[in-house]
């Protein structure tokens, strides 16, 4: 199901046309996709998927691997870009979705920001690909500017909105007891939660609910992954873990109310730590970690860069459930770029997992984005990246 897969745009002009049950009226026009299947079967819409063991199946009952790219939602795409990806044999798109962009005042949920979510999501389906709803956060929010990343990746942190921590000083002691005062309970700027001041953590479950209510019957949206490389402040990995799975189980208990169908994506403490993971025995669950390990270093040592994946997915591939890499990738201004995007690709595939490159973004620099500005590829990535979809 990776790359024979084509959308089609059909309208059917008809006196009376009827499809799935539904009658188009007199002299009407009824419009719907059909996907060609690798199989040769011609499809009505994309099936719906979800978790069964540790496979991605659709409702066809065939096992599905996602690959493709991360996307940041800021950015605007065009039919172009997608016409690009469909024609690599993409299968699915991971979209950053910011929480400050979502909600930029407490209560008050950014309608723009919605309709440019549904418009990608319609790009993306109207391709054949479909779309993983990342809650994302890069050093927590814009008022933090210590980590800073270059022009492109911009110099603050975004993600959850400044109103939640303005407060805390721009440092490296304020971010991490902001990151804790999270993980505490505590509301905005490290208040005493309340009914009349629900916590951060009940804010952030609030969110979700609302992104599932709006999404609960599109199939198009392959999954929700509830929280991009949730980091632990001042907590070390055990204490950390203590709170966070508790946490992912309360917000899949919420969504659940709204949204019984999509799967749901959790990682581990900074996006990696699975020696001290804990898994979530909810159905129709995966895990997932973001994987950069030795590419600042890579030599060709195949054998090193298998030991530090194995690192990762040892302590959890016997859970029973999806492994994911939802972010992988790195800079080609790193040596041997080239050799480690093949070697870890070539790697992931033996393993059968799906995963999505960081980032189908534009730059004029040697980073992480695989196109220059005027949208051409940067063709020493986009030529091996290709080979692996």
């Amino acid at each position: 199901m990776n790359s024979g897969k084509y959308a089609v745009e059909v309208v059917i002009l008809a006196a009376v046309a009827v499809v799935a049950g539904s009658v188009a009226p007199l002299g009407g026009s009824l419009q719907f996709s059909l996907f060609l299947h690798s199989s040769g079967s011609i499809r009505i819409g994309m099936p719906w998927l979800y978790a069964t063991g540790n496979k991605i199946a659709s409702v066809y009952d065939e096992t599905v691997t996602l690959r493709g790219f991360n996307l940041i939602s800021t950015e605007t795409r065009s039919e172009a870009d997608y016409d690009r990806l469909q024609s690599w044999g993409v299968t699915v798109v991971r979209l950053c979705v910011r929480w400050d962009l979502l909600e930029p005042q407490p209560n008050s949920y950014s309608q723009s920001y919605l309709q440019k979510v549904d418009d990608e999501i319609a790009l993306a389906k109207n391709h054949g690909v479909y779309v993983i709803l990342d809650m994302h956060q890069w050093h927590w929010s814009t008022i933090f500017t210590i980590h800073t990343q270059g022009p492109y990746f911009g110099d603050v942190g975004f993600g959850f909105p400044a109103w939640l921590c303005s407060i805390y000083p721009d440092t490296e002691d304020g971010y991490n007891l902001t990151v804790s005062d999270f993980w505490f309970g505590k509301g905005p700027n490290g208040t005493e939660a309340s009914l009349s001041n629900p916590s951060q953590q009940d804010r952030f479950i609030a969110a979700w609910k609302l992104i599932a209510s709006r999404y609960a019957n599109e199939p198009a949206v392959a999954a929700y992954d509830l929280f991009n490389e949730p980091p632990r402040g001042t907590l070390n990995w055990t204490q950390h873990a203590d709170v966070l799975y508790p946490f992912y189980g309360r917000v899949i208990a919420e969504i659940r109310k709204v949204d019984l169908k999509h799967i749901l994506i959790y990682e581990p403490s900074n996006g990696y730590a699975t020696y001290y993971a804990k898994k979530v025995d909810e159905p129709n669950t995966s895990i997932s970690v973001n994987f950069y390990s030795l590419r600042k270093i890579y030599d060709g040592n195949s054998s090193r860069l298998k030991e530090a994946f194995d690192d990762l997915y040892n302590p959890v591939k016997t859970w029973g459930v999806p492994f994911i890499l939802g972010e992988v990738g790195i800079e080609s201004s790193q040596p041997n770029f080239a050799l480690w995007t093949n070697d870890t690709l070539s790697m992931v595939s033996q393993y059968g997992l799906s995963w999505m490159w960081f980032v189908y973004g534009k730059s004029n620099l040697p980073d992480f984005c695989i196109l220059h500005s005027d949208g051409t590829e940067k063709e020493e990535l986009t030529a091996m990246i290709k080979l692996y979809l």
